[in-house]
């Protein structure tokens, strides 16, 4: 029987959620994070325990996991070089700790569509070789395949400008962090969803450009959208002090290829809806930010 769930990547835009639902659950959780201090200041994280460490060192992972019964990844890594990425190290020995530890049950957080068979882009090299590591680790694992999240719509906000890094004419599916996170951890507790990847898609498909829109209207109504144009970014994320645009520039340029989402997986009827949609959860941000 599940009581602690080991959640890594707690105090991210997606871990955090998940962490407040296992809480609401009532589940105890701990995170493994790098700064207690970064934790402590996350409400989402009131009532979790803490313990400091590192997701690439083995005994950290093994000391964090003691007395849990479940694993919840939520890594992101800020490398696209499969041999440097935190995502892909770290998740390899949360793999080997879960299956030496014996849970339960694992869950890990990848991403919409066959990204197998994308191979020519990094960023999905990275996650189809996450997702691997979960389905070959020996426990009972889920593998989550969300579209794109309505919290990434603040990230193209910047010095009060906002900028789509190419043209991204495909839709998605936008979700929110807060439906998401109530499907994993009614995923957790039904053992039809173990050994399974289950791709989570919203109620409507938008592209980016409309999608931002509907946010603008509800946060910073007037406010024109531009484009950055993906030569740019990349040109300009040769320089050393601009070198996250060009990682941005790579992972919009994998965007911009198109990559079909794939059909949302048939979810038990008990569970929890994804219903929330753009203006909703966009009028919700404009509430909150009063």
């Amino acid at each position: 029987m599940i009581k602690r769930v080991l959640v890594v990547g707690a105090t991210g835009t997606l871990g955090a959620p998940v962490a407040r639902a296992l809480l609401d659950h009532g589940y105890a959780v701990r995170a493994l994070v790098r700064s207690t201090a970064r934790a402590a200041a996350n409400p989402l994280l009131d009532g979790a325990e803490w313990v400091e460490g590192d997701v690439l060192d083995a005994k950290s992972v093994r000391v964090a996991m003691q007395d849990c019964q479940a694993l919840y990844s939520s890594l992101s890594s800020d490398s696209f070089d499969l041999k440097q990425s935190v995502e892909y190290r770290g998740n390899r020995v949360l793999c080997a700790a879960a299956a030496e530890a014996g849970l339960a049950w694992v869950g890990y957080i990848s991403g919409a569509g066959d990204l197998a068979a994308f191979g020519e882009h990094r960023p999905l090299v990275i996650k189809a070789n996450c997702e691997a590591l979960f389905r070959h680790c020996g426990v009972p694992y889920t593998v989550f395949k969300p579209t794109h999240f309505f919290e990434s719509l603040p990230l193209f906000v910047r010095d009060g400008r906002i900028a789509i890094p190419g043209r991204q004419v495909q839709r998605y599916h936008y979700l929110a962090a807060a439906d998401y996170a109530q499907v994993v951890v009614a995923a957790m507790a039904e053992s039809g969803c173990h050994r399974q990847s289950l791709t989570l898609l919203g109620p409507e498909a938008l592209s980016m450009a409309e999608a931002l829109a509907i946010y603008r209207d509800a946060v910073m109504p007037g406010q024109r959208i531009g484009y950055l144009p993906l030569w740019l970014a990349r040109t300009l994320g040769r320089l050393p002090p601009l070198a996250d645009m060009g990682r941005m520039a790579e992972l919009f340029t994998t965007f911009d290829a198109g990559i079909p989402e794939g059909e949302a997986s048939l979810l038990p009827a008990h569970f929890p809806a994804i219903s929330t949609r753009c203006k909703q959860w966009s009028e919700a941000q404009a509430l909150s930010s009063t």
